[in-house]
């Protein structure tokens, strides 16, 4: 399962937390125990006092056995949007009703590329699938059995392409500014997904090919 850097960091906040409380509560029970043993009480009060130090022992369980899910079991890492989910998983759609893929992911390339949708740094899947007329469900589908790539991935794609072609005239702009263009919101984005078509960060791609 691939996360990216924000998923990842979110993860990880999540693991941590969940160990700090899973330590927490093993630490109050030790502490019960502990008072227990120095501190005499009176015996109407010795049932409620097993009780009470049973219950912390079946939180403490319940909290480790969450955190170990969390942390073992990429299900809870998903954020709901369809493309978290594995490859293997979104290859199938064994319920969809669009049996063979192929012609609408033409039509949206083509409408994509040639329409130019993906300089609008707000593009969603509802916005071709209005275009197209047709389902959110099936664009998702057909770009991700054809092209084997998430809808963000896909559409990024197209204005890398965009960028490169900016990044190589006479006199460029600013990358900043050719960010912008070519349909990123900021130009952390723009650097992460270039990096991630390119294997290099813009400023190598000028080096390497004006080289």
């Amino acid at each position: 399962m691939y996360l990216d850097e924000i998923q990842s960091f979110r993860y990880g906040w999540l693991k941590l937390v969940f160990s700090a409380f899973v330590l927490l509560q093993i630490g109050i029970f030790i502490s019960d125990i502990i008072r227990n043993f120095r501190v005499e009480k009176a015996a109407m009060f010795a049932s409620y006092e097993t009780y009470m130090k049973f219950e912390t022992l079946l939180i403490t369980i319940f909290f480790f056995v969450f955190a170990y899910s969390i942390m073992h079991f990429p299900v809870f890492a998903f954020t709901g949007n369809f493309e978290d989910l594995p490859a293997s998983t979104k290859s199938k759609y064994p319920n969809s009703s669009l049996k063979d893929s192929s012609d609408l992911y033409n039509e949206i390339y083509t409408l994509v590329r040639e329409e130019k949708l993906y300089l609008d740094f707000d593009l969603k899947l509802n916005v071709i699938a209005k275009r197209l007329d047709k389902s959110i469900h099936h664009i998702s589908q057909a770009i991700n059995q054809n092209a084997q790539m998430s809808f963000p991935d896909f559409i990024n794609k197209f204005r890398i392409e965009e960028a490169k072609t900016k990044l190589l005239q006479p006199k460029p702009d600013t990358i900043f500014a050719i960010s912008l263009d070519v349909g990123f919101n900021s130009k952390a984005a723009f650097y992460k997904a270039f990096k991630k078509g390119t294997l290099l960060t813009p400023t190598e791609f000028k080096k390497k090919h004006k080289a």
